[in-house]
């Protein structure tokens, strides 16, 4: 389950949510701060809706199931009018990430059973994303300049990351010593962050610079680092998992420091989305097995939150202006989409 649960952010979200309830049942909704004044939204069929980026100008990207096996990618403006992503031929879609000019990247899968990456345009065209020798591709970010990362398996089932160019160009890397490239993030310098994992299993993070050089990172007692969300001036939100089997939140500065952080009442804390003020998203479970969402402050305060109602709240994506954009599930275990403007 861990490959697939880590393949995209919508499966991430789900596999949370199957974690939760296979193992505590419907949550309860517990004592943290209720957010007021957010917008609850699911696309015309949805059976479940999962948010998880949203570009400055309020435009959220996610997916949704209409069946436990058909999905299809959406785009959410400002003013509420959503409009399903699937690029010609696709049978299943994902939208994964939208910039300010309402490009989207993401990924489909044709007829013939073959993942693909896309770019959506603002003249509402796709272009496929296939990096060379490709069997399998996912386009997961987009900066403001059109540029996308991902990654993608070779016909050896070799898994690399790419990146392709506003131009079209498209490059491979990988980290020196690893064996499965997962590049999340994409900011507006072309500077990427993510994750790899070694030959012996364990995940390091990455951040590879605009001319391609790849330095490795791991908090200190991590076994297990993934890095996430990359900013404008190089900060990295993720987190890692200790040697207790702990997982912790932590902020990564362009310098190499790293700031670890937990909710209160966290035992295990998940951080995914970064601010270019360097504020943090992502959620975090309690001792009931509960999942709130939390936000940390530039000052590092770390205060945690739930959608009104919810059994789960599952940040996903923070834009400059402080809006928050993800998935709640609600009594019955059904996920939503959500907005909070700011």
């Amino acid at each position: 389950m861990r490959f697939a649960c880590l393949l995209s952010r919508t499966l991430r979200v789900a596999c949370v949510v199957a974690v939760l309830l296979l193992t505590f049942g419907i949550a309860q909704t517990s004592n943290t701060p209720a957010l007021r004044g957010f917008a609850s939204f699911d696309p015309p069929g949805s059976v479940n809706t999962y948010a998880y980026s949203i570009s400055p100008s309020g435009t959220v990207v996610g997916a949704y199931f209409v069946s436990f096996t058909v999905y299809h990618g959406f785009l959410r403006t400002s003013n509420g009018q959503i409009t399903v992503l699937d690029p010609p031929g696709a049978t299943k879609s994902f939208a994964e990430s939208v910039n300010d000019r309402g490009q989207v990247a993401g990924f489909y899968k044709d007829s013939s059973s073959v993942v693909h990456g896309y770019l959506f345009s603002t003249d509402k065209t796709y272009t496929t994303i296939d990096p060379p020798g490709s069997t399998f591709t996912h386009a997961l970010s987009i900066n403001a300049g059109g540029a996308v990362t991902g990654f993608y398996f070779d016909s050896s089932n070799g898994q690399h990351g790419f990146l392709r160019g506003a131009n079209g160009a498209i490059t491979s890397f990988d980290p020196a010593d690893s064996v499965q490239t997962m590049p999340q993030s994409i900011n507006a310098g072309s500077e990427i962050s993510g994750y790899y994992f070694d030959a012996g299993g364990a995940t390091h993070g990455f951040v590879r610079s605009a001319s391609g050089i790849i330095s490795s990172f791991d908090p200190v007692g991590s076994t297990f680092t993934y890095a996430y969300g990359i900013n404008q001036t190089g900060n990295i939100a993720g987190y890692y998992v200790d040697g207790n089997s702990v997982t912790h939140g932590f902020l990564r500065s362009a310098d190499g420091a790293i700031i670890v952080f937990d909710p209160s009442g966290s035992t295990g804390t998940y951080a995914f989305a970064i601010s270019p003020s360097s504020k943090v998203t992502g959620y975090y479970s309690d001792a009931a097995g509960v999942y709130h969402g939390f936000e940390r402050s530039t000052n590092g305060a770390v205060v945690g939150y739930d959608v009104f109602g919810a059994s789960g709240t599952y940040p996903q994506a923070i834009n400059p202006a402080g809006a928050l954009a993800g998935a709640w599930t609600d009594q019955f275990g059904t996920a939503h989409g959500f907005l909070v403007a700011k």
